[in-house]
């Protein structure tokens, strides 16, 4: 599941640095588009194409009170005809977190990955238990951008 996000993100990236205008399957009419790791390089990116498109987009942080790490993307919004806002999530909470957030969107940009903290791994921190979770559960990103 890792390359075919990469794919996505760096074609969006590309189709953004380049220029071009994508053509989208649906429009902002259709509803909001969520988009995780919203403060993330990436995502930063493809929420500024989504806000010049004049989507409503709502976007993941892990602290939608620290106004520090959302400034940048409050300035695109308002310089810009969509709208955005922010909804506290962790990826390891598990998918109760998310319900909420994705209720009534059309679209999911799934960028966010997990930060370690205290060194180890990704297997060391998470565990088995996390993986064998991911394994029962199927997730399908509908990406709206390409």
């Amino acid at each position: 599941m890792v390359v075919p996000m990469v794919a996505v993100t760096v074609a969006v990236a590309a189709l953004f640095f380049s220029g071009a205008q994508p053509a989208l399957a649906y429009g902002p009419e259709d509803g909001c588009v969520a988009i995780t790791g919203a403060t993330g390089f990436a995502a930063g990116h493809m929420i500024e194409l989504l806000l010049s498109r004049g989507y409503e987009v709502r976007g993941t942080v892990r602290d939608p009170s620290n106004k520090a790490k959302v400034a940048h993307l409050d300035a695109l919004a308002d310089k810009l005809p969509g709208s955005i806002t922010y909804h506290k999530a962790d990826l390891l909470a598990g998918p109760e977190v998310y319900k909420d957030v994705f209720a009534g969107c059309f679209g999911l940009l799934h960028v966010a990955t997990p930060v370690l903290l205290g060194g180890g791994t990704y297997d060391t921190q998470v565990g088995r238990r996390a993986r064998a979770r991911a394994r029962a559960r199927v997730c399908v990103c509908v990406c709206v951008c390409v």
